[in-house]
């Protein structure tokens, strides 16, 4: 993912989105000490459902609050439906440097 762009993710669940009620779409990279900060999330008035996916677009703000220096960037979603709480594997995404920094 390269930083201050504005990326559609589209992740496709094996499951219907349909009944979803919950859903947190965290983004996870290490700070300067090598501890987890989460640096996003999106909830499901972030998000598209459609019958298989969830799609949701970040902002330049938002991958500007990306590092490229802080390594790999984490991506996990958990979602609910009702009482059934589900929870992704961890998505690794390499964050990519751009040559000046900030909103254009």
């Amino acid at each position: 993912m390269r930083r201050g762009t504005t990326p559609t993710l589209t992740f496709t669940l094996p499951f219907s989105t349909k009944g979803m009620d919950v859903l947190n779409l965290a983004f996870s990279q290490k700070d300067n000490r090598g501890r987890d900060i989460l640096v996003l999330q999106k909830t499901l008035k972030d998000v598209t459902l459609d019958e298989y996916t969830v799609t949701t677009t970040l902002t330049e703000e938002e991958t500007l609050k990306l590092s490229e220096k802080h390594g790999l960037l984490e991506i996990q979603m958990r979602c609910g439906f009702g009482n059934a709480k589900l929870t992704s594997n961890i998505i690794e995404v390499e964050v990519e440097r751009i040559l000046k920094d900030g909103v254009i």
